[in-house]
């Protein structure tokens, strides 16, 4: 299943990388500042599928606002650990089950939490995954 996403969002790449940017960010010019956008592929796989979609945000952007671009999101947010992700798309967490949403960044697990990862590069693929922790 993870290699079906990685090849999904690597064809996505190539297919619409091109959208305008030719792998490189777009500059908007609102007033006299120039704004960096970044296109970022956002995927979620709620374990029986996954869905994709090709979201802009600027340079700098949390990934948490990468994501509620691509998907509707139940968050909670904690004094001094910041947001946590319940759901997404209408699918909560389940304690019982010990399945949870965590989220990745180009395959790997993300370090930090989702409102403090910033996506500073185009291209990045962002997915959220609802699964068993690896640290139980």
């Amino acid at each position: 299943m993870k290699n079906q996403v990685l090849l999904l969002l690597l064809l996505s790449l190539a297919l619409f990388g091109c959208l305008g940017t030719k792998g490189e960010a777009t500059r908007n010019q609102p007033g006299n500042e120039s704004i960096e956008k970044l296109i970022i592929f956002v995927a979620v796989n709620d374990g029986s599928k996954v869905t994709t979609k090709t979201v802009e945000v600027e340079k700098g952007a949390t990934a948490l606002e990468a994501f509620q671009k691509a998907a509707s999101l139940n968050v909670t947010y904690y004094s001094g650990m910041g947001a946590f992700v319940t759901g997404v798309n209408g699918l909560e967490q389940d304690a019982k089950k010990g399945r949870f949403w965590q989220y990745y960044v180009n395959g790997k697990l993300a370090p930090v939490g989702v409102n403090n990862y910033r996506v500073e590069k185009n291209s990045t693929i962002l997915e959220f995954r609802y699964e068993a922790p690896a640290f139980k």
